[in-house]
């Protein structure tokens, strides 16, 4: 009898520990395409993709990001490539902005609602902005290859034709390597920088469903 106690109570604590083992492992958050290897554009929809450090922005009007999405149609991370246009800089219009190869990798994987992303594979230092006007101003500000860029939140839609992705980060690290004349930064790193925009992106031209969950 006392063997069968024992047995009864061993038996209970494993499956006790099967069943917690179970509620750790629920599956993964990722981002599903219907479709394999599908070519992916996001467009900004409102305001600005915005940068601001040390109470200066760089603010852009047409931002974009595109790539290609999974060969098995889930993944857990989606790597785009991000370009801007019609931007200001620091109070001056038209900085130069280079990506150098730069990508944003963002993971399907949340915190209390909140993603992130990472810029990497940078082939010369990292995105950089400029600004040059002769006799005036001289600002050189880089964001190099980082990684949890936060507070991203993913909204899918129904029909699930598109998924838009908000930022509203605060720990982006930017390095400003030249500031000269009137140019308003202060040399140096600065570690909390803010990137804010609100993104809509679609696989294939619409013609792939893309969702996240």
């Amino acid at each position: 009898m006392k063997q069968l106690r024992v047995l009864s109570a061993s038996l209970a604590a494993a499956l006790c520990l099967l069943a917690f083992a179970g509620a750790g492992s629920a599956a993964a958050e990722q981002f599903h395409f219907s479709a394999a290897s599908a070519a992916v554009v996001g467009q900004q929809i409102s305001g600005f993709n915005k940068i601001s450090l040390t109470g200066q922005s760089i603010e852009c009007e047409n931002a974009a990001q595109e790539g290609t999405g999974p060969a098995g149609k889930t993944s857990e991370s989606l790597t785009v490539t991000p370009t801007f246009g019609f931007c200001k800089a620091f109070g001056f219009i038209s900085p130069a902005i280079s990506t150098n190869g730069c990508s944003f990798t963002y993971d399907a994987n949340t915190v209390s609602g909140k993603g992130s992303f990472d810029i990497k594979g940078c082939s010369a230092g990292g995105i950089t902005v400029q600004v040059n006007v002769q006799f005036i101003a001289k600002c050189r500000v880089v964001f190099k290859e980082q990684e949890g860029i936060n507070n991203v939140t993913y909204t899918s839609h129904l029909p699930k034709d598109a998924l838009t992705v908000q930022l509203e980060s605060n720990n982006l690290h930017a390095e400003v390597t030249e500031s000269v004349g009137l140019c308003p930064l202060t040399k140096g790193t600065h570690a909390n920088a803010t990137y804010t925009g609100t993104m809509e992106f679609v696989a294939d031209k619409g013609g792939t469903e893309i969702w996240w969950e």
